[in-house]
């Protein structure tokens, strides 16, 4: 009589519908399936031993496809870099795709441009700040102004503007003309802000109060000179 050798096709089975877990299962899913078959079909707990063995050699097939899989993942990197080390071009032969520098400047050209930044500078420091002039005569004619008070109040008057009759009280002939300075001064400084802006209002406001401290200066001589 003869016996067939033939397997049984359960062999022939794929090793993850074995272990019932899909194929893309990972190695902790791969322990835990194979844990709890095979305490169903362990022999010496009553299971079938042809069955078990279906089942380690599944286990066994599944581990080692993991295997391979990582090292082939392992080695990709490397084979990627050794290839792209050989197809960069080394320091004495230039890519044509390399980034395009722009000469450095002419020493010429960097000397023109600091001469005419140090120009800007001079011209700054030594040039005539806007309405040069009008600043000139409203600081002049605030200069009287102040020199012809004084004579009147040494004379005797009294000071009519009570704010700078408050600083003379209190501080003398000296905090008198130094809180009219101080208003010279502010005038000067909020008319150079305007002129950055508008030349014309900054002319205007200097105008005004060249005209009216000059008001005030031929109200002081009047009053001297009586």
């Amino acid at each position: 009589m003869m016996h067939s050798n033939v397997e049984s096709p359960a062999m022939y089975d794929d090793p993850s519908s074995i272990l019932e877990i899909p194929e893309t299962a990972s190695i902790e899913e791969i322990h835990a399936a194979f844990r709890k078959k095979a305490r169903q079909h362990h022999p010496d707990m009553g299971g079938d031993r042809q069955k078990f063995q279906e089942l380690n050699s599944a286990y066994e097939t599944l581990l080692k496809r993991k295997a391979a899989k990582a090292s082939r993942s392992m080695a990709s990197p490397d084979l990627a870099k050794s290839q792209q080390t050989k197809t960069t071009p080394t320091s004495s032969q230039p890519s044509s795709t390399s980034t395009f520098q722009m000469p450095p400047k002419p020493k010429s050209q960097r000397k023109k441009k600091t001469s005419a930044q140090n120009s800007d500078v001079r011209h700054l420091l030594t040039g005539k700040l806007p309405l040069q002039d009008q600043t000139t005569y409203f600081v002049l004619v605030n200069t009287l102004d102040i020199y012809l008070t004084y004579l009147h109040l040494a004379s005797g008057n009294v000071e009519s503007n009570p704010i700078a009759n408050f600083f003379f009280k209190n501080w003398n002939i000296w905090g008198m003309v130094v809180f009219k300075m101080a208003i010279v001064a502010a005038v000067c400084v909020i008319a150079q802000i305007v002129a950055l802006k508008s030349l014309k209002k900054a002319s205007r406001l200097l105008g005004f109060g060249i005209v009216f401290v000059g008001c005030v200066v031929v109200y002081s001589v009047w009053l001297l000179a009586r």
